[in-house]
């Protein structure tokens, strides 16, 4: 503490003073180069205390700082929750869906510092206590899906169950770390190949961008598979699904708006009429996302989930 303590009291001056706080924040990188880990997560604790105690408009610069220090090899786990409380008190501004209204920059800044927080944890992406609010104020699509809204989305360690429609063949496996449908969708279509269950897989370098190696800019996935809810199977012959534009999972979305059936996920995959492409890169490059423990499922298990999906009447 001794190290930064004279830092930390200019800080205060200038806050006080609602003074310019890019030469102290300079002061504090600067410093922050002569800290081991132990002393910047220290540093840590002695934002949130000040991050708490002024609007987010003012301490902005500060939340970004934060998110620097994670970077630099701070505790996660003590990432300022002073800036999670600002980031969910503007989206609690917003009225409704239509609602137009721009969130101060300081929102971006701080929400920036979040996701180099999050996207290092799963532990604290599962606990992180303004989760369940944060995800109640998602009312309008741009917050939903942007960088806060994925992120607060992402499923941990989440059973999921893909069946492969041409074939009638399965897997289990449980997703943990992917950020949205376009790095799921890319990852599925390597699993498929990994078991035996369709052709080739993507490239390495495509499937290392979308999974838990180096993220480049210009790798470029491409597919010509359709990923569809099971409700695309209910009321379908017995020789397809009914292929409804309502029941695609579209590449834009996250995982978690994949429907449930019986309790758990379900992915279906059928040939699309349209060939994508998109950039591999990783929504969140710090964040490894994967499909673990791979499972075939029985061919018995396969038909009979398909003909439970198939004759539901309920709702999704």
């Amino acid at each position: 503490m001794n190290k930064f303590v004279s830092n930390l009291d200019e800080l205060d001056r200038v806050l006080s003073a609602n003074g310019d706080l890019d030469p102290v924040i300079k002061t504090l990188v600067r410093t922050t180069r002569q800290l081991d880990g132990r002393e910047k997560t220290e540093l840590l604790d002695a934002l949130n205390l000040r991050i708490a105690a002024f609007p987010l408009a003012r301490v902005g610069q500060l939340a970004l700082f934060a998110g620097y220090l994670v970077e630099m090899g701070a505790d996660a786990h003590r990432f300022p929750s002073a800036v999670f409380d600002h980031l969910l008190a503007q989206l609690a501004t917003i009225e409704s869906q239509d609602d137009e209204a721009e969130f101060h920059e300081a929102y971006y800044l701080a929400e920036r510092a979040a996701m180099a927080c999050l996207s290092r944890s799963p532990a604290l992406r599962r606990r992180l206590p303004q989760k369940p609010a944060i995800l109640g104020k998602l009312i309008r699509y741009q917050d939903r899906y942007g960088f806060l809204g994925k992120m607060v989305q992402v499923l941990d360690d989440e059973d999921l169950i893909v069946i492969h429609l041409p074939t009638m063949r399965g897997f289990h496996c449980k997703l943990t770390g992917i950020a949205d449908n376009f790095q799921l969708h890319i990852l599925l279509v390597a699993a498929m190949a990994q078991l035996g269950i369709d052709g080739p897989a993507p490239l390495d370098s495509v499937i290392a961008a979308a999974g838990n190696g180096t993220s480049i800019n210009d790798e470029i996935a491409t597919s010509g598979w359709q990923l569809m809810n099971w409700s695309a199977l209910r009321g379908a012959s017995d020789h397809g699904s009914t292929g409804s534009v309502k029941s695609w999972i579209w590449n834009e979305g996250v995982p978690a708006d994949i429907q449930c059936f019986e309790g758990t996920r379900v992915v279906l995959i059928e040939p699309s009429s349209i060939q994508r492409s998109w950039n591999a890169q990783r929504t969140f490059p710090h964040m490894p996302g994967a499909l673990k423990e791979l499972r075939l499922m029985s061919d018995g298990d396969v038909e009979s989930l398909v003909a439970a999906m198939r004759s539901d009447t309920g709702a999704t």
